[in-house]
This record gives structure tokens, sequence and C-alpha cells, in this order.
């Protein structure tokens, strides 16, 4: 079975949690479309592949936090930069999944590109792309019977 989904993402980032707080430095976003097929139909273990494409949006704190330069930290060579809420570039990703009874193992490969996005413009950015890889594997130790 095919399954194509369009949802819109939410996400918080934290960068810090200790005993008493939680440091919000702002709220990244977007639309975002996914596809996932079987590549082995009716099997058991399942493998399966999958596709997403974003648009990725944030505010003036998220983007800060990673493009931004204060004043205080610009220097002759690293010019102040404030970044302002709106388009962060996009990206496209494919996954592969492997899952068995007591076992999960899935990877991806993940293209993110800054096209015409404000933080292109960072002195900190150096490329306007990269190429990202992980790789995950999980141990069930409980599933619910019947399932």
């Amino acid at each position: 079975m095919h399954l194509v989904v369009l949802i819109l993402l939410l996400f918080l980032s934290v960068t810090k949690v200790n005993k008493s707080s939680i440091t919000n430095v702002g709220w990244h976003y977007g639309p975002s479309v996914y596809f996932e097929t079987p590549l082995l139909t009716y099997t058991d273990p399942e493998l399966t592949a999958s596709i997403r494409a974003n648009v990725n949006f944030a505010d003036d704190r998220y983007l800060n936090y990673y493009y931004g330069i204060a004043p205080q930290d610009s220097r002759a060579q690293r010019n102040e930069f404030n970044n302002q809420s709106g388009y962060a570039g996009a990206d496209l990703s494919f996954g592969i999944n492997f899952d068995t009874k007591k076992y999960w193992l899935g990877g991806f490969v993940k293209y993110h590109h800054l096209a015409d996005s404000k933080q292109q413009q960072s002195p900190l950015v150096k490329k306007n792309s990269n190429v990202s890889l992980g790789f995950g594997i999980a141990w069930k130790f409980y599933t619910q019977q019947g399932n």
C-alpha cells in the first residue's frame, strides 16, 4: 500500500534543559509532503522506502540563534547579521526502513538547500547546501499482542 501524506510540521527548538528551566531558541515549521511504499510486498520482515520534501520557515529567534551575529560578536571579517522571520530553505530526504518483530533498522540521506533564504547572506554560511546521512537501530522489547 502506498502512503502519501501532506502535513504541516511545527517544531519548538530547545537548546538547553536543566533542573529549573528550558531554553527556547525559536520556532521552525513548514509544509511537508511524505511518500512511503513497500519494497518487498507481503513479507515479514518489512522493507519500505520513503521520500519526504519540506519547505522550511522559522522565526527570527531561531534564525538568529543559528545564523545571527550580535554587534558585540562582530569582527572585521565577520559583520553583524540580524535575521528576520521567514523562508528558511528546503530539503529533500530519502529513507529506507527494515522492520522485524524484534528490531527496527533505518537510514536516510537528506539534501538541504538554503535557496533564496535570508540566512544565506549570513557571514557564518559558507555553503548554500549540504547533505547529511543518518542511521538508527532499535530493539523492540515490547509489542502489543495481535499486531
